[in-house]
């Protein structure tokens, strides 16, 4: 008897592989920070008789004083500025030496109405500091693009922008960290002399943004 073995390599089965991948991705961020002004931010100065503006001088309105709030979620350093959204129709010149405090009162034609300006009320700045207690500030000030502070008691802001307002610890020139800021904001129109004002109706047209910035 012949016995014959056959012998056959087994064949294993081949796997094919495909991927996707899977992303665990996200940021934590420090809370966010508002303003709120008053009256929906509106200073309104009613009626103003034409009568009452002198023929050859600037007629300056009373200061009108609105409140606002600075609400953060978490502690943070806060500054503040403004911009004049109509620059083009600010009359700078009704108050020399002073023309870069000077927001647009708005214009009729190509006529301009005047300026006005913008203060923070130093003596009324209430605070929170991070542990939600209520302190005392001194109110602040720099340029935007250098680091040095100082204290400042008239509040004024620059037209522009480029001036910012901050708040410290009494007697400090660093901003400090807060949760809360409440203060006044004084706005003060200066209109300009009749003889140079359109003819009709003239409506006081001003605006500006009120930013805020904070870390």
């Amino acid at each position: 008897m012949v016995l014959i073995g056959i012998w056959c390599p087994s064949i294993a089965a081949v796997e094919n592989v495909s991927a996707t991948r899977l992303a665990v991705i996200g940021e934590i961020v420090p809370g966010a920070c508002a303003i709120d002004l008053a009256n929906g931010g509106k200073v309104n100065y009613g009626v103003i008789p034409l009568s009452t503006i002198p023929v050859d001088q600037p007629l300056q309105l009373e200061e009108k004083q609105i409140p606002f709030t600075i609400r953060c979620d978490d502690p943070m350093t806060i500054h503040l500025s403004a911009r004049d959204v109509k620059p083009q129709t600010a009359v700078r010149s009704l108050v020399p030496g002073r023309g870069i405090f000077a927001f647009g009162l708005g214009s009729v034609g190509d006529i301009n109405v005047g300026q006005f300006q913008l203060r923070v009320v130093s003596e009324d700045i209430g605070a929170q500091d991070a542990q939600r207690k209520v302190v005392p500030v001194d109110l602040i000030y720099k340029f935007f693009n250098l680091n040095q502070w100082g204290k400042t008691d008239s509040g004024l802001v620059w037209a522009d922008g480029s001036s910012r307002l901050s708040f410290a610890a009494p007697g400090k020139r660093t901003a400090g960290v807060y949760r809360f800021i409440s203060g006044v904001i004084g706005v003060k129109p200066i209109i300009n002399k009749r003889g140079d004002l359109p003819v009709g109706r003239v409506p006081l047209d001003g605006l500006a943004s009120i930013d805020i910035y904070y870390q």
